[in-house]
């Protein structure tokens, strides 16, 4: 079974710090649950560029082309994202959503 995983794209003119960040999920009564923070050291996603969140390097590496493993932020553990339906959330330091995607198999 492959690992989950989630790629981010920073869309804004601005740098961001994956530290001032956090991952999250909707519970069952669609309320924001699970939430971890995405890294403890700073960690700078400059405009225009991608990083992905997983548990397991190795089996993103085996499944799909990584191109810059140092864009790759291992968490021990992601918020849980079923395979059939849910929701992706990213939120501020201050609890704001900036952005979420519902998914759906």
């Amino acid at each position: 079974m492959d690992s989950d995983y989630v790629e981010f794209y920073n869309v804004s003119g601005k740098i961001v710090d994956a530290s001032k960040l956090y991952a999250a999920n909707r519970n069952n009564s669609n309320v924001i649950s699970s939430i971890k923070q995405i890294s403890s050291t700073p960690f700078y996603i400059f405009p225009g560029d991608y990083f992905v969140i997983t548990e397991d390097l190795a089996s993103l590496e085996m499944n799909y082309l990584v191109r810059d493993p140092d864009a790759v932020i291992l968490l021990s553990s992601l918020p849980s994202y079923p395979d059939d339906k849910g929701d992706i959330l990213l939120l501020n330091a201050q609890g704001d959503i900036v952005d979420e995607v519902k998914y759906s198999a």
